[in-house]
């Protein structure tokens, strides 16, 4: 099993992070299964879910099956202004796609969240739609 895990401050309260990131049209975002992986013909495809906790900040996703992979995300307070993010990946080494590929993937996807919520704050706070 490979494991990959990222985590980033963000100048936001954990609700305004969670709402963003169990948003669905924001799924896009978030790393979700190894796009690099093949399915042979004697593999069934995976079943994707996703668990999501609010009063923890922590959502869940994966697949079962024959590529099976999961993933977690959970907001932390640090206080009123900041939060912390962590995501952690697992694949299997069979679907792995490198290292640095993932790391890079999951730092850009993280990186993102952070400059999202971020921005939606402020244009909340000034008004900007």
């Amino acid at each position: 099993m490979s494991e990959y895990e990222h985590s980033i401050v963000v100048e936001a309260a954990p609700e305004a992070v969670f709402d963003f990131v169990t948003n669905i049209q924001n799924a896009p975002i978030l790393i979700s299964s190894p796009s690099s992986a093949q399915t042979s013909e004697t593999e069934r495809a995976p079943s994707e879910w996703m668990r999501v906790y609010p009063g923890e900040y922590l959502m869940e996703w994966g697949s079962d099956g024959d590529q099976f992979y999961s993933g977690w995300l959970q907001i932390d307070e640090m206080d009123d202004t900041f939060s912390e993010i962590t995501m952690h990946l697992s694949y299997p080494s069979r679907l792995d796609m490198g290292a640095a590929s993932v790391d890079r993937d999951l730092q850009s996807a993280m990186q993102t969240i952070k400059q999202q919520v971020e921005r939606r704050l402020l244009n909340s706070d000034t008004g900007i739609l």
